[in-house]
C-alpha cells in the first residue's frame, strides 16, 4: 500500500507539472582556474559565455564571475598566454542559484620553429594516456537514456564495453573480465560502486555513485599509466565534486525505483563546504505495478559525503564517506535465496601545493565489504543448503606527486601501502545426491597481506607536435614475496591541427584472488595474472566540439587460472557470483582479445550531443588441453548509439540504441536432461553456441521549469522501448520437461522528479 502511494504521488506531481507556468530567471556562475600539472591558481584568464556578450577575467586567485546570466545551459571559452586554450561545455544555469566550475589549463609550449598550432577543444589531452582514455561529465552521466544517472551503466555506452546482463553491472572491458576493473573516487581506492555487489567481479545490480556529485569521470578502457595497478582491463577515476562555498543549496529526486536527497552549504565563510547525498530504493513500487520483476524484499540505501577544508591557500583536506548496504530475498523454481551486504570506504585527503612547481595529493583510507548470504534447495529426499559469511578489508595509503620542471619536461611519482585481509565463514548442510552421500562441511578461512607499490611518469616534450611518456610501476605483496616490474610507455604525435596519432604498451598485472589464495596455501606458490597491452589509434578533430577516434588494440594475456577438475573453463568465469572454492588451480592458462574500435564523440555546442562507438573484437584463450575457445566474453561486436536534442533550457529529447553480438554458451544434452529431469550441459561442446544477439532501444524526454529560488525537472525514460525479447539464459521446465528462455528487462517506464531548492 505505501509503494502505490508513492507512485500516485509521483504521477500527480508529474502531471501537474507540465501545467505549471514558469517565471524567466537567472543564476550565477562562479569559479576558479588553475594549472593542471601543480593546481596553482592563474590570474589573468579570459573567460567567455560563449555566443554571449558575457565575459571577464580571473583575478589574482584565479577566480572569476558571472551574475545575471540567463538559465540554461552554456559553454565557457578560457584562454591565456601560456596555456592551451580549453572549452568547458554543459555548464547548467539554475535560477537564483551559484552554479560553480573549476577548470584547469594545459601548459602550452612556447612555439618552436616547426610548430603547429591545435584547434580549440571541448576535450582534453591526457599526456600520461594517450590511447584509450575518455572523460564523460556529470551531465553526460545523468541524461543518457537507460542508466537512470547510474555511472556503471553509462560506461557501457563506451566503445568495447559492456555489461553481461540488463540486471547487473559486470562490465566487461575489451572481452576482459568484470574481475579486471578499478575503481577510484578522489584519489582513494574503492574495492566496488556497486549495490549487491557480485562475488568474484567488480559489478553489481547498480552503481551506487549519485551522478549528482559527480565533477568528472576519466575511464581508462586499457594502457592506463603507471600511478594505477593491480588491474588487468579498466580503471575508472571519479572526482567528486565539492559543496557550495556561498550558500545552502538542496535537491530532491523522486522515480518508481529510488528516493533520495542532496543537501550542501559552506562550512565556513570561503574556509570549505559540505556536501551529502542519501538515496534509498522503492523498487517493489515496479514490482506492485507489474512493470518489473524484482527479487521480494529487496531494499538498497546508499550515502556519500564530502567535507572540505581550505588550511591555507596552498593546503585543503578532504572528508569522504562512502556507504551502501541492502539486501534481498528471491525465490526462483524451488531454490531460495538470500543476501545482505554492507560497504563502506572512509578516507581523507590531503591536497598540498608546496611550490609553483610541486603539488602532492595523499590519501589514507579504510575500506570494508561485508556479505552474507545462503541458498537453499530440495534434492531428492533432502533439502540441500549452503550459508557463507564474507568480510573483506582495505586500508590504504596513497600518495601521488606532480614535479614540473618546465613546460618540456614533468614527473608524476608516488607510493601505496595497503593492507587487506577476507574473512570467509562457509558451511556445507550433509546431503545426498544421486545416491552418494555428502557429509557437512565447514570452512573458516583467514587470508591477509600488504601490497607495496612504488611508480613513477616522465613526460617529456621534444618537439610541438610530439609528447612522449615513459612510466615505470612496482609492485611486493608479503604473502606471495614476489616483486611485479610494469613498464608503462606511451605517445602522441599530432599529425596536423586536427589529426593524431597515438600509441601505447604496458605490462600490468593483477594479485589471484583472496579466496583462492585463502583455501589452500600451495595456491600462494602461483603466478600473478598478467596482460600486455598493445594500442594505437588517431584521434581527428572535426571541429572543437566533436572527435573521432579510431583504436586498434591487442591484450595478451598468460598465468590465468584454471581449475584441473573443469579443465576447459577459466577459474575467474566460475568464480562470478559464487562461493567457488578451487581444490588446486594450474597458472597454464593463456589468451588474448583484440579488436578494432571507432568513437564519434558530440559534445553539447549547442542543441545536439551524443556518442557512437562500433568494436570488432576476439577474445579467446587456450584451456588445460591447449585447445582455443572463446572466453565467456567473446560478444564479437558490439554497436552503441547515444544521441540528444535540446532545443531549448526547458526541454532535452534523448535516445540510446545498443546492438550486441551473442555472448557464447554450452548447448544442452537433452537425451540426459529427460533421464534427470534436470538442465544437464553438454561439455564436450562448451561455449560452442551463442546466445541470440541483444537488441534494446531507451527513449528519454526531460523537461524543466524555474520557479524563482527553486527548479524543477520532470523526466521519463522508456527503457527497451521495443520491447525487445534479449535472453537472458536457458532452464529447464520440471514440469513441461522441455528447456525454456529466461528474458531480461521488457518494457519497463522509468517516471521520475528533480527538485532543487
Amino acid at each position: 500500500m505505501k509503494s502505490k502511494a508513492l507512485f500516485t504521488l509521483i504521477l500527480f506531481m508529474l502531471t501537474t507539472a507540465f501545467f505549471l507556468k514558469a517565471s524567466e530567471s537567472f543564476g550565477t556562475i562562479q569559479g576558479k582556474v588553475s594549472e593542471e600539472s601543480g593546481n596553482r591558481a592563474i590570474p589573468g584568464v579570459r573567460i567567455e559565455i560563449m555566443d554571449t556578450e558575457h565575459h571577464t577575467v580571473s583575478n589574482e586567485k584565479g577566480e572569476f564571475k558571472f551574475v545575471q546570466v540567463p538559465v540554461g545551459h552554456y559553454s565557457l571559452k578560457l584562454s591565456a598566454p601560456g596555456f592551451r586554450t580549453i572549452i568547458e561545455t554543459d555548464v547548467m544555469v539554475r535560477s537564483e542559484r551559484i552554479t560553480f566550475v573549476n577548470v584547469s589549463l594545459q601548459a602550452q609550449l612556447p612555439q618552436l620553429e616547426e610548430s603547429i598550432t591545435v584547434t580549440e577543444s571541448y576535450f582534453r589531452k591526457d599526456d600520461k594516456a594517450a590511447t584509450s582514455k575518455v572523460n564523460i561529465s556529470s551531465r553526460e552521466m545523468r541524461r543518457t537514456p537507460g542508466t537512470a544517472g547510474l555511472v556503471s551503466r553509462m560506461l557501457t555506452a563506451l566503445p568495447g564495453v559492456t555489461a553481461r546482463e540488463d540486471v547487473n553491472t559486470d562490465l566487461i572491458v575489451r572481452g576482459g573480465s568484470p574481475m579486471e576493473n578499478g575503481f577510484y573516487l578522489d584519489n582513494i581506492e574503492v574495492p566496488n560502486i556497486n549495490h549487491l555487489p557480485r562475488l568474484g567481479s567488480c559489478g553489481g545490480a547498480y552503481s551506487a555513485i549519485n551522478p549528482d556529485l559527480v565533477q568528472d569521470l576519466d575511464f581508462y578502457a586499457g594502457g592506463f599509466s603507471a600511478n594505477f595497478g593491480d588491474r588487468l582491463s579498466s580503471i575508472t577515476d571519479i572526482s567528486l565534486r565539492e559543496g557550495n562555498l556561498k550558500e545552502f543549496d538542496g535537491q530532491i529526486d523522486i522515480n518508481a525505483a529510488m528516493a533520495g536527497i542532496v543537501l550542501e552549504g559552506p562550512l565556513q565563510t570561503d574556509k570549505g563546504s559540505w556536501l551529502i547525498s542519501a538515496r534509498k530504493s522503492y523498487f517493489e513500487v515496479l514490482n506492485e505495478v507489474g512493470l518489473l520483476e524484482v527479487a521480494n524484499n529487496l531494499n538498497t540505501q546508499d550515502m556519500q559525503a564530502k567535507l572540505t577544508y581550505n588550511l591555507s591557500p596552498r593546503h585543503k583536506l578532504n572528508l569522504l564517506n562512502f556507504t551502501t548496504n541492502g539486501s534481498f530475498q528471491d525465490y526462483y523454481g524451488r531454490t531460495t535465496e538470500k543476501n545482505a551486504y554492507t560497504q563502506n570506504s572512509l578516507g581523507i585527503n590531503w591536497k598540498s601545493l608546496w611550490s609553483e612547481k610541486f603539488f602532492s595529493n595523499t590519501s589514507l583510507s579504510f575500506s570494508l565489504l561485508k556479505r552474507r548470504d545462503k541458498e537453499s534447495y530440495p534434492i531428492e529426499t533432502s533439502d540441500f543448503y549452503w550459508e557463507a559469511a564474507d568480510l573483506r578489508r582495505f586500508v590504504s595509503l596513497r600518495n601521488l606527486n606532480f614535479l614540473v620542471f618546465d613546460p618540456f619536461n614533468k614527473l608524476e611519482f608516488g607510493m601505496q601501502i595497503k593492507h587487506e585481509r577476507d574473512d570467509i565463514d562457509h558451511y556445507v548442510h550433509a546431503y545426498t545426491y544421486l545416491g552418494n552421500y555428502y557429509p557437512a562441511r565447514t570452512y573458516d578461512l583467514d587470508y591477509h597481506t600488504n601490497k607495496y607499490s612504488l611508480f613513477a611518469t616522465y613526460i617529456w616534450k621534444p618537439l610541438q607536435r610530439l609528447t612522449i611518456s615513459m612510466g615505470i610501476r612496482g609492485d611486493y605483496s608479503s604473502a606471495q614475496e614476489v616483486v611485479h616490474i610494469s613498464p608503462r610507455y606511451s605517445l602522441s604525435y599530432q599529425i596536423s591541427k586536427r589529426l593524431a596519432l597515438n600509441g601505447s604498451f604496458g605490462v600490468f598485472y593483477q594479485t589471484i584472488p583472496m579466496r583462492f589464495l585463502a583455501y589452500y596455501p600451495q595456491h600462494l606458490e602461483l603466478e600473478d595474472m598478467r596482460a600486455a597491452h598493445y594500442t594505437l589509434g588517431f584521434d581527428y578533430q572535426m571541429d572543437s566540439g566533436t572527435k573521432i577516434t579510431l583504436e586498434a588494440y591487442s591484450k595478451s594475456y598468460k598465468n590465468l587460472l584454471i581449475d584441473p577438475r573443469y579443465p576447459k573453463q577459466l577459474a575467474s568465469e566460475l568464480a562470478i557470483d559464487s562461493y567457488y572454492f578451487p581444490y588446486s588451480l594450474s597458472n597454464d592458462g593463456t589468451g588474448y582479445s583484440r579488436g578494432l574500435e571507432l568513437m564519434v564523440h558530440q559534445k553539447l555546442v549547442k542543441y545536439l550531443y551524443g556518442i557512437f562507438s562500433a568494436a570488432l573484437f576476439r577474445s579467446q584463450y587456450h584451456d588445460l588441453h591447449g585447445i582455443e575457445r572463446s572466453s565467456e566474453y567473446d560478444n564479437r561486436f558490439i554497436v552503441n548509439i547515444m544521441a540528444g536534442y535540446k532545443p531549448s533550457p526547458n526541454w532535452e529529447f534523448s535516445f540510446r540504441w545498443n546492438i550486441i553480438g551473442g555472448r557464447p554458451r554450452t548447448p544442452y544434452d537433452l537425451e540426459k536432461s529427460q533421464e534427470f529431469n534436470y538442465l544437464w550441459y553438454d561439455m564436450n561442446r562448451y561455449h560452442s553456441e551463442r546466445y541470440p544477439v541483444y537488441n534494446r532501444l531507451n527513449l528519454r524526454v526531460e523537461k524543466r521549469f524555474y520557479f524563482g529560488r527553486s527548479n524543477l525537472a520532470v523526466y521519463l525514460d522508456l527503457w527497451n522501448a521495443l520491447n525487445h525479447k534479449n535472453v537472458y539464459y536457458y532452464k529447464w521446465n520440471s514440469s513441461e520437461r522441455a528447456v525454456e528462455s529466461e528474458d531480461m528487462l521488457s518494457l519497463v517506464p522509468i517516471l521520475g522528479i528533480e527538485f532543487e531548492f
